[in-house]
């Protein structure tokens, strides 16, 4: 009898060792896989499309957020909002969630002060950014006013604003990112304003809970009083 309860004690002993082992194993495998983002967004003429893809375990899990509609509203509530439709989509592209609103934009010095905000992080974004993997840049704007020389004017000032924001963010993404393909076209014919901007990016789970300490960290020591890290 005694030899039974002994086996039997040694058996549940192995099993919850087998799981507790299993269940470590698989952390350790989420932390380690790469998570990839496509971002696609579409804009013809007064409408704006936005998607976003997230692939995990090389595709088996899967899920697409998408913005169909994009619309901003001047004078609405008495200041600018955006107007939103969002669907959410899972495996074998099944609707899990949608939802629609209209959001008030914030004024301006709301705008400022979550810019002084976000300046204390900056240290955690600059972490990430230098893990993340990009596979594809793809940026290609279709420009064109009223006359030759307006759209001459905004089509140097275009390449002068996608050069800044190239030269300001792209150095800070992972070693080893392709070369962005920069497209702009000036249209001469008819008024216009479109742009498709397509990025595949990747980045490890662990790389991203590593960002939620940081940020964790910097705040303790903003709610200490301590100098901004841009001090």
């Amino acid at each position: 009898m005694r030899i039974a309860c002994h086996f039997h004690a040694n058996n549940k002993s192995m099993k919850l060792l087998i799981a507790i082992l299993s269940l470590i194993f698989l952390l350790i495998l989420l932390l380690l896989t790469r998570i990839r983002v496509q971002v696609h967004y579409l804009r013809e003429g007064k409408d704006d499309e936005l998607a976003l893809h997230f692939s995990i375990l090389r595709g088996l899990i899967r899920f697409r957020l998408e913005l169909p509609v994009i619309k901003f509203l001047a004078g609405r509530f008495l200041r600018p909002a955006v107007k939103i439709k969002a669907e959410l989509t899972g495996g074998k592209d099944r609707l899990l969630a949608e939802k629609k609103e209209v959001m008030p934009l914030p004024p301006l010095r709301q705008l400022l002060l979550l810019f002084r905000e976000v300046r204390w992080y900056r240290p955690a974004a600059i972490y990430l950014f230098s893990r993340v993997l990009i596979r594809r840049f793809y940026w290609r704007s279709v420009i064109g006013l009223v006359n030759p020389a307006q759209t001459a004017v905004a089509f140097g000032l275009l390449w002068g604003l996608k050069g800044f924001f190239l030269s300001a963010a792209y150095p800070h993404f992972a070693p080893g990112r392709p070369k962005p393909e920069i497209i702009i076209i000036p249209s001469f014919q008819k008024p216009v304003i479109n742009t498709t901007l397509d990025c595949i990016f990747e980045v490890r789970a662990s790389h991203i809970l590593v960002t939620g300490f940081f940020i964790f960290r910097l705040r303790l020591k903003k709610s200490r009083g301590s100098p901004s890290p841009q001090e």
